[in-house]
Parts: structure tokens; C-alpha cells; sequence
């Protein structure tokens, strides 16, 4: 029980330090901002697969059927 909430503190404090550092951080990229961006779009696509692919057992296009259309609006959404 200690551990886990250690680890959720551990966990809640570094969520801002690694947010506050990455404007820092994204100034010594040497790229332009559209790259910056597209690249970290097709990162967070990459990931996002992995994970609901891990989370379905592998059948990440059913879970995606079984949201609707209502769901799918949704995700467009954030798009």
C-alpha cells in the first residue's frame, strides 16, 4: 500500500517538472514547428495502437467498431 502511493507521488510530481521542461526542449530541436508537430502526431498514433491493441487482446479495430458512430465523432473530435 506504501509503495503504491509512493509511486503515485513519484508519479503526480514529475507529470509537471517533464511538462514545464519541454518548451525548454523543444527550442534546441533544430527542426521547424510543423515537423515538431507532425512528428509528434504520428508518435501519439504509434502509442495510442500499441495501447489499445495490448488493452483488446489484439483486436483493436472491434473495439473501435463497438464504439458507434456517436463514439467516433467523439474521437474525431481530437483530431
Amino acid at each position: 500500500m506504501m509503495r503504491d502511493r509512493g509511486l503515485g507521488l513519484a508519479a503526480a510530481l514529475m507529470g509537471p517538472v517533464c511538462w514545464s521542461i519541454g518548451g525548454v526542449l523543444i527550442r534546441l530541436v533544430p527542426f521547424e514547428p510543423w515537423t515538431i508537430v507532425a512528428g509528434r502526431a504520428l508518435a501519439f498514433v504509434a502509442v495510442m495502437s500499441l495501447v489499445l491493441s495490448w488493452r483488446t487482446g489484439g483486436r483493436p479495430w472491434r473495439a473501435v467498431a463497438a464504439l458507434g458512430w456517436q463514439g467516433l465523432l467523439a474521437g474525431l473530435c481530437f483530431c
